[in-house]
């Protein structure tokens, strides 16, 4: 009966795993939100500061047309897929620009140990899967040394 409950035991471990992924998609997504709003705030800002400096300058002739458009907020979808956290969030095309000169070009001992944590992450998952095999396979085992029930 030992490891029937080693066996819930695991079960339960990886609804956690699978509830703090949930938890972790939840939190990045209202990071997220919170970013693009923070960003929405900013131009508006800009915005406004750029209309009151051309209200100050020719007050005469404003066009109200410019002060007239309405932001839509675009809603915010996050899912999380075997593990991995994704949202249909686009960045600016200036952090675009600023993400894109501070990544260097990856080398080839990068190129290598990233093969190898590869390689080593598809070993131990084999390696989950045949433990599990094995410890119900000593599970039934145990239960039929007790005896019939």
């Amino acid at each position: 009966f030992g490891l029937v409950d080693e066996i819930m035991y695991e079960n339960a471990m990886e609804t956690l795993e699978g509830s703090r992924l949930e938890g972790r998609a939840e939190v990045m997504g209202k990071i997220e939100a919170q970013k693009s709003q923070r960003q929405q705030a900013k131009q508006r800002y800009y915005q406004k500061q750029k209309d009151e400096d051309g209200k100050s300058r020719d007050s005469i002739g404003a066009n109200d047309e410019d002060h007239t458009e309405k932001e839509v907020p675009v809603p915010i979808v996050v899912r999380v897929v075997d593990g991995e956290v994704s949202s249909n969030m686009r960045m600016d095309s200036s952090d675009e620009e600023d993400e894109g000169n501070d990544k260097e070009p990856t080398t080839e001992e990068e190129e290598n140990l990233r093969q190898q944590m590869k390689d080593l992450l598809e070993q131990h998952e084999e390696k989950r899967k045949q433990a599990r095999v094995q410890s119900v396979v000593l599970a039934d085992a145990r239960l039929a040394a007790i005896g019939p029930f």
